[in-house]
């Protein structure tokens, strides 16, 4: 399926894709599996609403789909976990903060999202907001903020230290 604004993460050696905005440009639902041995790709099932410039990260065989912006065209907090394994979507504790364009990484079994933006009739405003995930308890704890408020940025994971880069700056989160 043609898209942007989606979202990929890795499960198994598979990479998943989710959501995003299709040709069209509208947000649609879309999951699908690429497994890079056989070059093969196998759709999967929807998320529960169409999201786009949403995040993922994956821990322990499961993928969660963070924040974003719904056909309403507002951007949420909402994070659901998809199994690969039963192919089923869960909703789990929502972020304190709504917001889409962001960083999501996966360090020592949590869960990072970090900076992106939420808009409004007045424009878009940028995040320094970072919160962490815990699986285990499913909840969100507010973490250290990004020292510049940063959207649309990439993240990666190196030392388990979580990179974040883009908006003209580039910072390190310790765990």
């Amino acid at each position: 399926t043609p898209r942007v604004e989606h979202a990929a993460s890795v499960v198994d050696g598979r990479i998943y894709v989710i959501g995003g905005v299709n040709t069209n440009w509208s947000r649609v639902p879309t999951v699908e599996a690429y497994d890079p041995v056989t070059d093969t790709w196998v759709r999967k099932a929807d998320m529960p609403a169409a999201r786009t410039a949403l995040s993922a990260a994956a821990i322990n065989g499961k993928i969660y789909a963070i924040g974003g912006c719904e056909t309403s065209g507002l951007q949420v907090a909402t994070v659901e976990m998809y199994d690969p394994a039963t192919d089923i979507w869960t909703r789990k504790a929502s972020m304190a903060f709504a917001r889409q364009l962001l960083v999501a990484a996966a360090v020592d079994g949590r869960i990072y999202a970090i900076g992106g933006e939420t808009c409004g009739w007045s424009g878009c405003t940028h995040l320094n907001k970072v919160e962490m995930y815990d699986p285990q308890t499913d909840t969100w704890t507010p973490k250290a903020s990004l020292p510049t408020p940063q959207s649309a940025m990439a993240g990666a994971v190196a030392a388990d230290r979580i990179w974040v880069l883009g908006g003209g700056s580039m910072g390190i989160l310790s765990k």
